[in-house]
């Protein structure tokens, strides 16, 4: 049981670790008046996040286009600090010049005691935004 719980404090202390970049959400009020549009893209940085709500049907919208030579990157979804984030953390790879839709994310494993889904990237390449629910 003592171990369990080291294990729970240091997950839920990685949580809470350094400051990240804001992932833009979709927001379906948003009004397209022009082709512009607002521009939803954040570009990629190797700490983002967005907020986790409730229902969990968040997706992560990543687009990995990058100049030729470069490679893809790796995406890692943090594990958060409640029971589910024992499961670890989970990181895919993403090939370059393409478009990939990720999600849903399990609250219970991803969601930090700071009411966020944490991502880490080990490249600045490429560029994402979010669809489901923003948070008020």
């Amino acid at each position: 049981m003592k171990k369990i719980l080291s294990i729970l404090f240091a997950l839920m202390l990685v949580g809470m670790a350094g400051a990240a970049t804001q992932i833009n959400q979709y927001n379906q009020s948003w009004t397209l008046t022009t082709n512009s549009g607002p521009d939803i893209w954040t570009p990629a940085a190797t700490s983002m996040y967005v907020w986790a709500v409730t229902g969990g049907n968040q997706y992560l919208v990543v687009n990995t286009t990058v100049d030729s030579g470069e490679n893809g990157i790796n995406l890692t979804v943090q594990s958060g600090g409640f029971w589910g984030g024992a499961a670890g953390n989970a990181t895919v790879t993403l090939e370059k010049n393409r478009t990939y839709i990720l999600g849903p994310f399990d609250l219970s494993r991803f969601k930090t005691t700071g009411e966020k889904i944490q991502f880490a990237l080990n490249a600045t390449r490429g560029k994402m935004f979010c669809i489901g629910g923003v948070k008020g």
